[in-house]
C-alpha cells in the first residue's frame, strides 16, 4: 500500500517531508532511487476505491475536513457527509474511515467501499486536529462487532447446500423454492452486512426471506456480481 501510494499527487507533500526528516536524522537518502518494494497488483480489500484512500490520506496529512457522498447499504441513496477526517484504518480486510461528523456532531465510522468517488477537501488545511486519546482501531471495532442486534432473520436453503448456514440457524420447517426442496432457518441477523455477504456467497442456494432491509442488501450483492460478470 506504501509503494502504491508513495509518488501519489495526493500523498507528495507528505513525501517530500519525510524525506526531509531523514535527512534531518542522518540518513543519506537519494530522492531519486526507485523505491526497492513490488507493489501488488490491487490493494486488498479496497474494491475500486484507491482514488478515494488517496484523497481521504491526503486530507489527514493536511488536517482538512472532506466532504463525500455516502449511503449506508449498498442498497440504500448516496447522503453528502462532511466529515473531519482523524484516520484510515482497516479491520477483517476491510477500510475504514473514522473521523468527527459535522453534520452529525458526533464520531462516526465510514467504510470506504460505500463513499462515493466525488471525494473532496473543504476549508482550510490545518482546521483538523485528531484528539490525542482517540484509538481509531477501538472504534472501529466497537462499531462493526457481531454483537447480538436481537432482529432475527428468516433464510431459505436448498437440501445439502449451505453447511454453514444451516450450522448456524435454527430449522424452522421445509419449503419447496423455484422447484428445489430446502428447508427454512431462523438466525440471529446480528451484523446485516456479514449476513447478506454470506447469504449472497451461496449463489441460488441460499435465499433471504425476511427481513426486508436483509434481501434488499442480498439482492443488490447478487446484482452488482452479474453486472461484473458480464
Amino acid at each position: 500500500v506504501a509503494t502504491r501510494l508513495w509518488e501519489s499527487p495526493e500523498l507528495v507533500t507528505a513525501t517530500q517531508g519525510a524525506l526531509l526528516k531523514l535527512r534531518a536524522a542522518g540518513v543519506d537518502v537519494d530522492p531519486d532511487a526507485p523505491v526497492p518494494v513490488s507493489a501488488p497488483a490491487g490493494l486488498p480489500g479496497l474494491r475500486g476505491s484507491e482514488d478515494v484512500l488517496g484523497v481521504l490520506l491526503a486530507a489527514v496529512n493536511a488536517g482538512q475536513a472532506v466532504q463525500f457522498p455516502h449511503r449506508s447499504s449498498p442498497s440504500a441513496p448516496y447522503t453528502t457527509r462532511t466529515v473531519e477526517p482523524w484516520g484510515v484504518v482497516t479491520h477483517n480486510g476491510r477500510w475504514y474511515l473514522v473521523g468527527h461528523d459535522r453534520d452529525r456532531d458526533a464520531t462516526r465510522t465510514f467504510r470506504l467501499s460505500r463513499i462515493g468517488a466525488d471525494v473532496r477537501p473543504v476549508g482550510p488545511s490545518g482546521a483538523v486536529t485528531r484528539p490525542a486519546d482517540v484509538d481509531l482501531r477501538a472504534i472501529v471495532a466497537r462499531v462493526v462487532s457481531e454483537a447480538p442486534s436481537g432482529v432475527r432473520a428468516l433464510v431459505w436453503v436448498a437440501d445439502g447446500r449451505a453447511m454453514a448456514l444451516r450450522r448456524a440457524g435454527t430449522t424452522v420447517g421445509a419449503r419447496e423454492l423455484g422447484g428445489r426442496p430446502g428447508t427454512v432457518l431462523e438466525l440471529e441477523m446480528g451484523f446485516r452486512d456479514r449476513l447478506a455477504r454470506d447469504i449472497a456467497g451461496y449463489g441460488a442456494d441460499a435465499v433471504a426471506l425476511e427481513p426486508e432491509s436483509l434481501r434488499a442488501d442480498v439482492l443488490a450483492r447478487l446484482r452488482a456480481q452479474a453486472g461484473a460478470a458480464s
